[in-house]
């Protein structure tokens, strides 16, 4: 089925920036499109030690606080792929967008709605210190919501946020819904065929 875009931060990688062990990523967004959640793909360079990596989608009502310690809003699905499941080399210098590791929720039958708030939040399961994920920071970057905030959880701080240049490549996409058009043009359609039926002498 066709998809269309929710949600999209992409850049050329000038400095990547690390989110170990026990930290986690929130990209708050408003959705850009109606529709049932399909499939989301990030950017991620991760080291071996890495057990699974989680993806969430929350909704909000708005920005989360800054030093909080929960990031608040409701939790619509979450996908979990374990160690070896996913791409560590997604994250590098000219981003690959085929090395992109893919969360697909499209079983989980997810509603957004264009112009409400979500957030995408990730996490890693890390028995060592050294596991990190990569998000990019650049001058010039190509995002669909002029107002999407990439948000870092640290144990010790609770959230606090990136600036403006600073994001996690990604996409994301919905199965759009229906038209209201083709609905109607839909039901016309079975009430010819109906009407037909009925008119057709017997024999």
């Amino acid at each position: 089925m066709a998809q269309t875009a929710i949600s999209f931060y992409d850049a050329t990688v000038t400095q990547g920036n690390g989110i170990w062990g026990p930290f986690q990523t929130a990209v708050v967004f408003e959705s850009q499109a109606t529709g049932t959640l399909g499939t989301v793909a990030f950017a991620l360079s991760t080291h071996s030690q890495t057990q699974s990596v989680t993806l969430e989608i929350r909704s909000l009502v708005t920005h989360p606080e800054i030093s909080s310690e929960t990031l608040g809003g409701e939790v619509l699905g979450v996908v979990n792929l374990g160690q070896g499941s996913f791409d560590s080399t997604g994250f590098v210098l000219i981003p690959d967008p085929s090395r992109y590791t893919v969360f697909d929720f499209s079983s989980q039958h997810i509603q957004v709605t264009a112009g409400s708030l979500y957030a995408w939040v990730l996490s890693v399961v890390d028995p060592g210190e050294n596991t990190y994920l990569l998000a990019a920071s650049s001058a010039s970057a190509s995002t669909s919501d002029p107002n999407m905030r990439v948000y870092g959880y640290d144990p010790d701080l609770g959230w606090g946020t990136y600036g403006s240049n600073f994001g996690v490549l990604h996409s994301a996409s919905v199965i759009p819904e229906p038209s209201a058009t083709t609905a109607l043009l839909g039901g016309a359609a079975l009430a010819w065929v109906a009407m037909g039926r009925r008119r057709r002498p017997h024999h």
